[in-house]
């Protein structure tokens, strides 16, 4: 065993936790420099195709999918590749139209507008693969946030995406 490249690893662990810590602590003291430049109320979620586990088409399977409410599926690969749709999501805070979103309100309805559209297209041959929130981008000399990015489809390497359509 080489352990010079085990220490060199393990450094280069360290050092990879200590600049995502220190990402995460100027991005919470961001957020209290709003200001000017508050979140979106934008959720980007992306669907892509699948089809039919060729394992799972046995009789218990099929009935156990059915009662239990669970899709067997495999994300379809055409080409090499996936066939997704990205769509942005506007959200509503029909409460207090006023109130500004925050990150942890944001994440929480996504999550259960991916639950609502799984539901809602049970037995179409879409799945949801992930959802975001905007992300902050920050002037890292002030702290401040000084605009928000909304999430693309992301691996364009190993997916195709149709932006911005009705989902």
């Amino acid at each position: 065993m080489n352990w010079k490249a085990v220490w060199v690893y393990l450094l280069l662990v360290i050092a990879t936790m200590l600049a995502a810590l220190s990402l995460v602590s100027a991005v919470k003291s961001a957020h209290a420099a709003w200001g000017d430049e508050p979140m979106p109320p934008i959720v980007v979620m992306i669907v892509c195709k699948t089809v039919p586990d060729p394992v799972s088409t046995d009789e218990i399977t099929v009935w156990n999918d059915k009662v239990t409410g669970h899709r067997s599926r495999d994300w379809a690969i055409e080409d090499g590749k996936m066939h997704c749709r990205r769509s942005q999501v506007q959200l509503y805070n029909h409460g207090n139209p006023d109130a500004t979103l925050t990150p942890d309100a944001c994440v929480r309805s996504a999550i259960s507008m991916a639950m609502k559209w799984e539901q809602e297209h049970f037995s179409s041959d879409w799945m949801v693969k992930w959802v975001a929130c905007p992300t902050p981008g920050m002037d890292l000399r002030s702290g401040r946030i000084v605009q928000w990015i909304i999430p693309d489809c992301g691996h364009r390497e190993t997916t195709v995406c149709e932006n911005d359509i009705v989902i």
